[in-house]
């Protein structure tokens, strides 16, 4: 689907055909639901967030100007109406897909988590988390990454990489840990 006719929704429904609403609420349902997903532990509700996060996007979609792209808009209404949520139920502690070099894991599909993976983005800050989707499962540019969360280019470049060797490091300890689990099982078992 191209953006014209979600344009077009948009005009609709800024016109008062509140029923055009539906086929944006359609459209961008499941990858929203993906992203606020990753956001958070599964003991929240995501759908209510979500359902939260439409109520927002009708609510204020008179002041959306189509000079800016509709998904960045409500990819950061979204994202800060889940990072606000959290802040309220004060968990630190959150879970972000994210996806590593292909050298380090081994997956059927670049958009697989692994739970070794899982295990090492639970060390990880909510910040990091959010730029490793957005960089590697959005596959967003760094300019539409900073124009999302409101940080320069070069500081979210600077970032990413810490953070990538952050992952790396905490990789390479949990596989190193899980070796040396191993190698003691068989141990005792001989």
């Amino acid at each position: 689907m191209n953006s014209e006719k979600v344009e077009k929704w948009i005009d609709e429904v800024k016109s008062g055909e509140t029923d055009s609403f539906q086929d944006i609420v359609d459209y961008y349902q499941k990858p929203l639901y993906r992203y606020v997903s990753y956001l958070v532990n599964s003991s929240i509700d995501v759908e209510d967030i979500l359902q939260e996060v439409f109520y927002k996007i009708f609510k204020n979609i008179n002041k959306y100007k189509s000079s800016t792209s509709f998904e960045r808009w409500i990819y950061t209404i979204t994202y800060n109406h889940t990072i606000n949520t959290l802040k309220k139920i004060n968990r630190k502690r959150i879970l972000l897909f994210a996806s590593v070099p292909d050298s380090l894991i081994e997956s059927h599909e670049k958009k697989s988590t692994s739970y070794k993976t899982m295990k090492i983005l639970e060390k990880l800050s909510l910040d990091e988390k959010n730029l490793i989707f957005m960089r590697v499962y959005q596959e967003l540019s760094y300019k539409e990454i900073s124009k999302i969360i409101k940080k320069s280019e070069e500081s979210l470049r600077k970032k990413y990489e810490r953070v990538r060797k952050k992952f790396i490091k905490y990789y390479r300890e949990e596989d190193e840990y899980e070796r040396s689990k191993s190698k003691t099982l068989n141990n005792t078992t001989n």
